[in-house]
């Protein structure tokens, strides 16, 4: 399976699944339990929400295009300095998602 187009369709397909279960896992979390973190070395659940959001709308794509075009090397990224500075655990859950 190397057709771009089918690679895209089914990314696209299993992105669209990820929403309704986000929703689903976060519905009963109370504004405390979204922002607290388990230990402090891990995201609280408001922090992934936010980390998901930034991944599919600035790297998913770059990535797969590298996949899809035969490429090796992924442009780095930075996901903890990505959480401090964009404020993800002051973020409002519902607009992150």
């Amino acid at each position: 399976m190397s057709d771009p187009a089918v690679l895209l369709a089914i990314a696209r397909r299993e992105l669209g699944r990820l929403l309704p279960v986000l929703d689903a896992l976060l519905a009963d979390l109370d504004d405390g339990k979204l922002r607290s973190r388990p230990v402090p070395t891990e995201w609280a659940p408001v922090e992934i929400v936010c980390h998901l959001r930034d991944e599919e709308t600035e790297d998913f794509g770059a990535r797969l295009r590298v996949v899809v075009e035969g490429g090796t090397q992924f442009t780095p990224i930075d996901p903890e300095r990505w959480a401090v500075e964009r404020g993800y655990r002051e973020a409002v859950p519902r607009e992150a998602l």
